[in-house]
């Protein structure tokens, strides 16, 4: 996904997520892996399948487009069928529920 940044926005970043996986009960700890602008790379763990904050900081290193790439993808994602927990066949990655960017002070 793109997200928005200020044009001339340069320096540290801090990105905030808040969200939840699924299937924790069934895998154990879940890691999710966060890409920005397709070089800059962040594991983050959930212990449940409750809603939390992750978060990574990054540094733009100039001037750019305005805006970061960021993708988002949960390693070994299940679905409820496959445990049992209902008919749904769709292997479950991860539910955002908010993302802040903000620039660290200079």
């Amino acid at each position: 996904m793109l997200l928005p940044l200020p044009r001339d926005a340069a320096g540290v970043f801090e990105l905030s997520l808040e969200g939840r996986v699924y299937g924790t009960l069934w895998t154990g700890v879940a890691s999710v892996l966060a890409l920005l602008d397709e070089s800059d790379q962040h594991e983050w763990r959930f212990t449940d399948d409750n809603f939390h904050w992750q978060s990574a900081e990054f540094y733009r290193h100039s001037k750019g487009s305005g805006k970061i790439d960021l993708t988002i993808s949960r390693i070994g994602g299940i679905s409820p069928k496959s445990v049992g927990a209902g008919d749904d066949e769709r292997v479950l990655g991860v539910l955002v529920r908010r993302i802040i960017i903000k620039q660290k002070q200079k």
